[in-house]
């Protein structure tokens, strides 16, 4: 009984460390952008994914000078940040997002001295006290009741990887604003330079994906994504109907986008039920809550592609790219 424990306790650990070392791992791919530019492409979808009830206010400093910075980074900060604001408005609420130059004459503990493009994302939401401010950059820390507790550090993360720094004011029934600063590019940086990650993220590619999702709009979202970059998108909303879409499509289908916890049939129900009928099909599963102890050893065990929402799609397009060239180069070579 004891080693049974010690088992399943061993797996769990395996799907955490994963999880943070993915969140740690990412190699950016820096190049030369304006900040402006990027938040306004992004802004533009997360426009469907907040929701009616949630405002966007944006008030961007004209004529600001390029950092060097990761677009796709770019993407999952400001995912990340809006959908924390989102939540922390159930009633709806107005997010406003600002962009300015600052120069920090002095040094503080949070900030050094230079030249910094500053993104100001704040809410008009619940807030927080002072101890829950104290810790939300800390791994696995949430206050909802289905969260993952990721999303805040996976900001800070990718903010230190740019050589920024993040600072965060919030009081209680007055919202939270958070400030980060991006260092602006020195003129020495300024030479012109392709955008390989993002050409790479957004070619064009080819392929049947499944998405299954429960959330109506996260599946419209990543159905427009796929079908806007040359993929051929299939929808489903719960587990049974996936099943009933793979059985139609007897093996054609290259690859499953599917949602952990979902009604009437989950994504582990899905899988286990998949493998029997197609068992080389790819799976790659999403969630935005940590998933339940018995799916987080399912996941470990079998090395499983796993991402964590809220997530862009530059992102989802990078993720399904890799798994379906590892599928390619799995397949037997004929002749």
């Amino acid at each position: 009984y004891l080693e049974v424990i010690e088992r399943e306790s061993q797996r769990g650990a395996e799907l955490t460390r994963k999880i943070l070392a993915y969140a740690r791992r990412q190699p950016l791919a820096l190049q030369l952008l304006d900040l402006n530019t990027v938040l306004s492409e992004i802004l533009e979808i997360l426009k469907r994914i907040l929701g009616e009830h949630i405002r966007i206010k944006t008030a961007l400093a004209p004529e600001l000078e390029p950092i060097e910075a990761d677009p796709t980074a770019l993407e999952q900060i400001l995912m990340n940040l809006a959908i924390n604001a989102r939540d922390a408005m159930p009633k709806g609420g107005t997010l406003t997002v600002k962009t300015y130059r600052k120069t920090v004459r002095w040094r503080s503990p949070w900030v050094s001295p230079g030249e910094y493009a500053v993104l100001e994302v704040g809410d008009t939401g619940v807030g927080m006290d002072e101890e829950t401010l104290s810790r939300i950059f800390d791994p696995f820390f949430t206050t909802k009741e289905r969260g993952s507790g990721l999303g805040l550090w996976v900001v800070y993360g990718l903010v230190r990887q740019h050589r920024g720094t993040i600072t965060v004011q919030s009081e209680r029934d007055r919202g939270t604003t958070f400030h980060i600063y991006f260092p602006i590019a020195k003129e020495a940086e300024r030479k012109p330079s392709k955008p390989e990650a993002q050409a790479q993220g957004m070619a064009k590619g080819t392929g049947t994906i499944l998405v299954v999702e429960d959330e109506p709009s996260l599946r419209e979202l990543l159905r427009e994504v796929l079908k806007e970059h040359g993929y051929r998108p299939l929808l489903a909303k719960d587990g049974k109907e996936g099943l009933r879409i793979l059985r139609e499509r007897e093996g054609t289908v290259d690859l499953v986008v599917t949602d952990i916890v979902m009604p009437k049939m989950g994504g582990k129900e899905l899988f286990e039920e998949a493998k029997d009928l197609y068992p080389h099909i790819p799976f790659l599963f999403i969630s935005g809550y940590a998933p339940p102890e018995e799916v987080q050893s399912f996941i470990a065990e079998r090395d499983l592609p796993f991402m964590v929402k809220p997530f862009g799609p530059l992102e989802f397009l990078s993720k399904v790219r890799e798994i379906l060239s590892l599928r390619v180069d799995k397949r037997p070579q004929r002749g």
